[in-house]
């Protein structure tokens, strides 16, 4: 993206969002960490080996936020503090940045002003993957925003030419992804939705506000067609959107003494937008902007090489107690040959990955390993029986819930409310904690979703007929989204989750009866109540119960 100097002529929300977008990519065109000899690189659970000597490669394709535009200094851009966080297990990580400014999707694939006639971004990025083959650490790219730019006049958009936009994203961006992930196979790469500059108006009085309050829905659909782009690819998104609290115009917050909406402070905090003298003259981050960024790209990183380090890691718990271990999850114990008062209904995978807890019908609680007991409901009388647990974040707490909407919070578990005083049309079947621990989904059979603490709604099913129950929930990483499953392995995702594949087409021997994501929130496992295991998106088949005599049915599952 190009930055703007006159407010007359900026692009609206949409350009402004691939500005930021572009801008937190950062620009990095020479080799920013010194070459390592070293090729092989350890962490737990993970051993990365390069098949050269010679040093490690990230490239960065994009527009303007991926040439570190706004940044005071190229270190601080999000590609270089990336690179600086990624070099800790990448020795000797170079920095190779083929983005240009104000680049559209097409121009990736056609060329720009940024390299000789005949050379692409497109084609610069694949001569540098081909040269280093076992040696790209990872890829990003933020890409898409200046396509719709020409849509935008003041606060004017023309929707037949965003339509016509957003067809050529879907046309030649998966062409682009594909080119990626052939010329460099297995290799992460991060793609990234935009957060909205055009937040700013709100400063501008009664009409700023009122604009304001209308590009956010802009930017979502710009957003949830790029997300829906990279999923089809399996391509994880780092979510600047919700980094940034752009959709969030609920909750206030204090910018130079005043009470505005968050999404517009965070606007004004972390991009030049509210700069002194030169409101609204730039939509790129500042440096702080940069820091958000970049930490949401290492996020995703991290988190896909915690996949990669326990694919399939998980246990599935059965109605008697009996528990199964996959992948390179260990067994702790379970209850599957002690008399129990009332059958199991839900599992809880302590954080660190070396326990779990089961918790049964009637309330009670059983720790194995380092999961550790905070009390139950056992001895106690219930309204309603127990349909689920899950643990707080630093496994000192859990919470359960009843069929009725009831809470239990146990340990350093808070307790945000419940569904108990309200007229449910169908029962709960599940509780999915948010990743902070400071609230809570409560999910019920029909679809329905409410919310606690700092939970947010992205909708549900309530109001919309199935062909079976819900039976699961699962949140996304960044708690931006979740997924509900039915029994008969239909997926329905909101917010920011992705939509990978459903069993509902198939022909089942069992119903599904749990649900996994990943860690990094690129797939998904579906479980049916045979051990059944069904793999979508970049979630690891590790091998199921099907075909197993079992006890008693799979009810549900958990991995850490």
């Amino acid at each position: 993206m190009e930055t703007v100097s006159s407010p007359k002529h900026r692009g609206t929300p949409i350009l402004a969002l691939v500005l930021a977008i572009t801008t937190i990519l950062g620009t990095i065109s020479t080799a920013t960490m010194a070459t390592a000899a070293t090729t092989q690189v350890r962490l737990p659970g993970l051993t990365i080996t390069g098949s050269q000597t010679g040093p490690w490669y990230t490239v960065a394709l994009g527009a303007s936020l991926a040439r570190g535009t706004g940044a005071t200094q190229q270190s601080l851009d999000y590609v270089n503090r990336v690179a600086t966080a990624e070099s800790r297990i990448y020795p000797g990580l170079v920095v190779k940045n083929v983005s240009c400014g104000g680049d559209t999707v097409s121009a990736l694939l056609r060329g720009d002003r940024c390299r000789p006639a005949g050379q692409t971004q497109l084609g610069n990025a694949l001569a540098i993957l081909r040269s280093h083959p076992g040696h790209i650490a990872y890829i990003t790219i933020d890409i898409g925003a200046d396509e719709v730019l020409p849509c935008i006049s003041g606060t004017t958009v023309k929707l037949t030419c965003v339509a016509s936009a957003l067809a050529e994203i879907r046309q030649n961006l998966p062409t682009v992804l594909t080119a990626l992930q052939t010329a460099a196979r297995g290799v992460p790469i991060v793609g990234a939705v935009y957060y909205d500059p055009e937040l700013y108006r709100w400063l501008l009085g009664p009409q700023g506000r009122a604009a304001a309050l209308q590009f956010p829905r802009l930017l979502a659909i710009l957003n949830s067609t790029l997300e829906s782009i990279y999923a089809s690819s399996g391509i994880p998104v780092a979510n600047w959107q919700a980094a940034f609290y752009a959709q969030d115009s609920s909750q206030q917050a204090t910018w130079q003494g005043v009470q505005v909406p968050v999404n517009v402070a965070r606007t004004c905090e972390w991009t030049h937008e509210c700069d002194t003298g030169h409101l609204g003259q730039n939509v790129h981050a500042n440096d702080a902007g940069y820091g958000v960024l970049a930490a949401t790209i290492e996020n995703v990183l991290t988190q896909l090489r915690q996949d990669a380090s326990m694919p399939g890691r998980s246990w599935l718990a059965a109605a008697d107690g009996g528990v199964f271990a996959f992948g390179s999850a260990r067994f702790f114990g379970s209850m599957g040959t002690k008399p129990l008062n009332a059958p199991i209904v839900g599992i809880a995978a302590a954080p660190n990955g070396n326990g779990y807890w089961l918790a049964a019908a009637d309330g009670g609680v059983f720790a194995f390993g380092s999961a550790r007991f905070f009390g139950s409901m056992g001895a106690k009388p219930l309204n309603a029986p127990i349909v689920g647990i899950a643990a707080t974040p630093n496994g000192n707490g859990y919470w359960l819930t009843a069929a009725d909407g009831g809470v239990f919070a146990f340990g350093s578990a808070a307790f945000f409310g419940s569904a108990a005083r309200i007229s449910l049309t169908k029962h709960v079947v599940a509780i999915v904690a948010s990743p902070d621990g400071a609230g809570y989904w409560l999910v019920a059979s029909d679809g329905g979703v409410f919310t606690y603490g700092d939970a947010a709604f992205f909708g549900s099913l309530g109001s919309r007929p199935l062909n079976l129950p819900i039976v699961a929930a699962h949140v996304t990483p960044d708690g931006n989204g979740y997924w509900l499953v039915a029994s008969d392995g239909g997926v329905f995702a909101f917010g920011d989750a992705q939509y990978y594949g459903s069993s509902a087409g198939l022909k089942l021997t069992s119903p599904i009866s749990a649900f996994l994501a990943t860690l990094s929130g690129n797939g998904y496992r579906l479980i049916a109540s045979d051990g059944g295991d069904f793999a979508y998106g970049g979630a690891h088949f590790s091998g199921s119960l099907a075909g197993r005599r079992l006890n008693a049915p799979i009810v549900a599952a958990a991995t850490p």
